[in-house]
């Protein structure tokens, strides 16, 4: 009989079992560590992928927005700037309206100076008195 603490075939094999089961592990945790490292970069880079996804169709929507905005604009620059557009219509009325006030009073100021020259030149006057004369009618020289 053997004692404990001699090597037997079937103990050598058991301790060369556990010596390869050792290694298999080893390699399996060098293997899982691989694969937790590998598991975290790809985290990251989808992280930074989902990222530039997310800033993608925030600017798209940005994009699109402006978009809008300028057709808005376009749209009310062309009805300033055609002469079929209502705002080109306000706009030439507008100023017909204002020419029409300043023709008016330049008429009306026209007519003042001639009348009053027709008045004061009825009798000979001088100069500073023909002057004098146009101011008495509201006419300033």
């Amino acid at each position: 009989m053997s004692r404990p603490d001699d090597p037997t075939p079937s103990h050598d094999a058991i301790i060369a079992g556990l010596a390869v089961q050792a290694r298999n592990l080893a390699s399996a945790a060098e293997d899982l560590r691989q694969t937790y490292r590998f598991s975290r970069q790809l985290k990251v880079i989808l992280a930074i992928g989902a990222l530039v996804i997310v800033g993608i169709g925030v600017m798209l929507g940005l994009l699109v927005s402006i978009a809008n905005d300028n057709h808005d604009n376009g749209v009310v620059i062309r009805d300033c700037t055609t002469p079929t557009g209502r705002c080109y219509q306000r706009g030439q009325d507008a100023t017909a309206k204002a020419i029409a006030v300043i023709v008016a009073e330049i008429n009306a100021h026209t007519d003042l100076v001639f009348l009053a020259t027709l008045e004061c030149s009825r009798r000979p006057l001088s100069d500073a008195a023909f002057d004098a004369c146009l101011r008495a009618r509201g006419v300033h020289p």
